[in-house]
């Protein structure tokens, strides 16, 4: 029994055939039952903004996964509503897909950061300190103050530019930080229009050259998979579990934390990023990953078929009157939880829109929870796009 839809970008000459790059976890993927595999052909949706398959989805109502190349804000907007417009149900929408892959000072502010520690929930590593830039004109002043070396970096996660300084120290003048932001922009092959970020540079610790670096994918609120993301010929010690527990919760159902081991032996979450578009750690064993990756999925995605997620809505729908709407849903795992709006769109925290609405999978059961004790849960669980 198919529980999710996985979606691969094809080769660029054949559409039958995996891209090579995936070739590894495609073939894992095929070999986990749970999973119906379809491949689309990235590069016409890139250059047309056309979503073609290899063959048609066995069973639309289960949650769609995708896992394949990075895409800008608009474009996986244009790919998750022609999605949509399949009759899919694709389970990171754009909005989570945004705070994790771009530079979000938002969720970046959930942490803390190396200087002031301070972070807005408990159990969360430090992150480096940024400086998030609208536009070129960046005040030297405040940088020289908040860094005492720093990298410059797009705002949109993207490939390390290999002739571009590793760091810049400071203090630094106006001019020749101007330089450097323009050589950076000159240099990228597709200049983002995201915006430039400036980032702190931060000592870390190495054994025999290589540094100690572990990356952590998360899905549905729990922590997939944990492993080494650095080429050490031993294993080193891994990020705290404190930390790597706490971020569970990031406001995507699907996301990755990479952790990295500092020269004073505290660890630092150093990158985050959206799970769909993050390559596997360099240690991990596709098979193992999709493996792990089924079992969260035969466990969670449950209960789609034969329109029983469409019964569940029909019950809400019915209990929250004539007044209101549902305006989203997620996957719980053992309940499908809804949330409403008035219906002239107003929102009244507080009110009869703060609660979350609750049907269990198995029978159908309504019950109702306060939106502000679920919360932190509710942005980590998978959407449900609403097709009606």
């Amino acid at each position: 029994m198919r529980h999710a839809t996985l979606l691969f970008p094809s080769d660029y000459y054949d559409t039958n055939k995996v891209d090579d790059d995936f070739q590894a976890e495609w073939d894992a993927a095929v070999a986990c039952a749970c999973f119906d595999c379809i491949l689309f052909n990235f590069n016409a949706f890139k250059e047309k903004g056309v979503l073609t398959f290899h063959k048609p989805v066995q069973d639309p109502e289960i949650p769609l996964i995708y896992r394949g190349w990075a895409m800008d804000p608009e474009q996986y907007r244009l790919f998750y509503n022609n999605l949509i417009i399949k009759g899919l149900r694709p389970i990171t929408n754009p909005d989570c897909y945004n705070a994790l892959h771009l530079f979000s000072q938002e969720t970046y502010e959930r942490f803390g950061n190396s200087q002031d520690g301070e972070s807005d929930l408990p159990g969360y590593p430090d992150t480096p300190v940024t400086i998030e830039c609208e536009g070129t004109d960046i005040n030297v002043a405040t940088v020289n103050t908040v860094f005492k070396r720093f990298m410059i970096t797009e705002r949109a996660k993207s490939a390390k530019e290999p002739l571009f300084p590793r760091y810049i120290d400071t203090p630094i003048s106006q001019d020749k930080l101007d330089t450097f932001i323009s050589d950076f922009i000159k240099l990228r092959s597709e200049p983002s229009t995201e915006g430039i970020v400036l980032k702190e540079f931060v000592n870390l610790r190495r054994y025999d050259g290589v540094t100690n670096e572990w990356r952590a994918f998360y899905i549905a609120g729990s922590l997939l998979t944990l492993k080494q993301n650095s080429d050490l010929d031993e294993p080193c010690t891994c990020p705290p579990m404190l930390y790597v527990k706490a971020c569970t919760s990031l406001g995507s159902p699907y996301c990755v934390v990479d952790f990295a081991e500092l020269d004073d032996g505290s660890w630092i979450a150093l990158e985050l990023d959206d799970g769909q578009v993050a390559q596997l750690a360099t240690t991990q064993d596709p098979s193992q990953y999709y493996r792990a990756l089924s079992k969260v999925v035969q466990r969670c995605f449950l209960g789609y078929s034969n329109g029983r997620f469409e019964k569940a809505y029909d019950i809400v729908n019915k209990d929250v009157g004539k007044d209101y709407y549902i305006s989203a849903a997620k996957d719980f795992g053992e309940s499908w939880a809804f949330t409403i709006d008035q219906g002239n769109g107003q929102f009244e925290y507080g009110g009869p829109c703060d609660i979350a609405y609750f049907v269990k999978k198995n029978d159908f059961t309504l019950s109702y929870e306060p939106m502000s004790e679920v919360i932190i849960r509710w942005e980590a669980m998978p959407d449900i796009p609403l097709l009606r």
